[in-house]
């Protein structure tokens, strides 16, 4: 018989779908959690959305799927989290906590004695990444165009990656890559040994209503092929590829400027081509930003103004077929 699920402080029979709100160790803050014990016994999953606050599609898509999946069609747990950094959703921040201006994803490993970004990130290790056994981080953008793609836990023991990566295969986006990072919510807990991914939706500081349903499906499906959701696959949008050598170009004029981007998102571009250029308010060109090698770019920043040393896109390699 399947026994009732403890975790962050509380107890949820099988069969039950609980909200709540779970209290940031020591502070005020809290995150609203949703907490789905299946019929049968499974895989424990954390869904997160809102690691940083100003990525909506994630937030949306776990939200909905929260009330949606159903406890009888479940075979395992899940704890979904909607969103992380509820200080930073409010303020209508991308990604920057108010209280202490930090980053909740650049403060993994997490400081359980920090400040409250810090203290965020040590209740997510405490209280649910270190007792699931996969991790699904939903994020988007705020001030950049992206083409959807999903990243994978890249450094970790191979069985590690391995399990990652195959989920990864099951998400309908055009682009996947394996991750070289150890910081980040979704990376620490790969390098702490739970296989997980990074699925990438959205526009540019606007909530996409066509993204969510492919969003929810995206996450269905990484449920099914975990053996947590018994039902059929979805269609699949599309099978990604690999991509790889991610690259990060910012701007070298020395100063604020504009940003005029030369490509899109997702489009295929040679070794030499113009990517884009940064140009004065007089519309003189200060600096210009060519492609290393023949790629496509995964995200774009979408806004005009430019800081000096300020990052333009980031772009990648299209892995050789098999």
């Amino acid at each position: 018989m399947k026994q009732t699920w403890e975790i962050a402080g509380q107890s949820v029979r099988p069969g039950e779908r609980l909200e709540t709100y779970i209290a940031v160790e020591g502070t005020k803050e809290v995150m609203p959690v949703t907490f789905i014990n299946g019929k049968g016994e499974g895989k424990t999953v954390l869904l997160t959305s809102g690691i940083h606050g100003g990525e909506y599609e994630g937030i949306r898509a776990a939200t909905e799927l929260a009330r949606e999946l159903s406890p009888s069609e479940l075979f395992g747990q899940i704890a979904i989290i909607h969103p992380c950094s509820v200080q930073t959703f409010q303020a209508k921040q991308e990604n920057i906590t108010p209280e202490d201006n930090k980053n909740l994803n650049r403060v993994f490993p997490p400081d359980k004695n920090g400040t409250l970004t810090d203290k965020i990130a040590w209740t997510l290790w405490n209280q649910f990444q270190s007792v699931s056994d996969f991790h699904i981080d939903l994020h988007g953008c705020f001030s950049d165009w992206l083409t959807p793609h999903v990243y994978y836990t890249g450094v970790a023991e191979p069985e590690v990656i391995a399990t990652a990566r195959a989920a990864a295969s099951v998400v309908g986006v055009p682009y996947m890559v394996k991750s070289v990072a150890t910081s980040g919510a979704y990376n620490h807990s790969g390098v702490s040994g739970i296989p997980g991914i990074l699925i990438e939706h959205g526009e540019s500081n606007l909530v996409s209503e066509a993204a969510i349903p492919g969003y929810k499906v995206d996450v269905r499906n990484v449920l099914r092929h975990l053996e947590v959701l018994h039902s059929p696959m979805e269609p699949q949008r599309v099978q990604p590829v690999d991509v790889q050598n991610l690259t990060y170009a910012e701007s070298k004029a020395g100063q604020k400027g504009c940003w005029y981007p030369a490509v899109s998102v997702g489009e295929p571009f040679s070794k030499g081509q113009k990517l884009g250029e940064v140009r004065d308010f007089f519309g003189d060109v200060l600096d210009t930003t060519y492609a290393e090698f023949d790629g496509i770019s995964l995200y774009m920043y979408g806004m005009m103004p430019i800081d000096e040393d300020g990052f333009e896109l980031c772009y990648g390699q299209v892995a050789p077929q098999e």
